[in-house]
């Protein structure tokens, strides 16, 4: 099951993210959020032998969710979003643009297989 979520930050950054991936490609490809410092927000195939940024390749990227991107003072109690082990929270994530804990994702608004 893959979900489609709209990012967005009081900055006005807006972006679509998505997560897993579909049977078709199952194992083979499973997408989830990560921050790359060269291109922002990026959807990486978190399925494939090396973790890399699906637009310039680099591997200096982090996953949204983790302590480096995520303030979670009060965690909520469901994630926002999830494939696998990846998960985040709706609220005070890294936003790459005004490179504040304000981004913020929506719950998912397309499910597909």
């Amino acid at each position: 099951m893959s979900t489609s979520h709209t990012v967005t930050c009081e900055c006005g950054f807006s972006s679509y993210v998505n997560a897993g991936g579909t049977r078709e490609k199952y194992l083979k490809e499973c997408f989830f959020p990560h921050y790359c410092k060269q291109c922002g927000i990026v959807n990486v195939n978190t399925a494939s032998k090396t973790i890399k940024c699906t637009s310039c390749n680099s591997t200096d990227i982090v996953a949204y969710g983790t302590n480096e991107l995520s303030d979670y003072k009060n965690k909520e109690v469901i994630p926002a979003i999830q494939s696998f082990s990846y998960y985040a929270y709706r609220y005070r994530n890294f936003c790459p643009s005004c490179k504040k804990f304000t981004l913020e994702i929506e719950p998912p608004s397309i499910l597909f297989d």
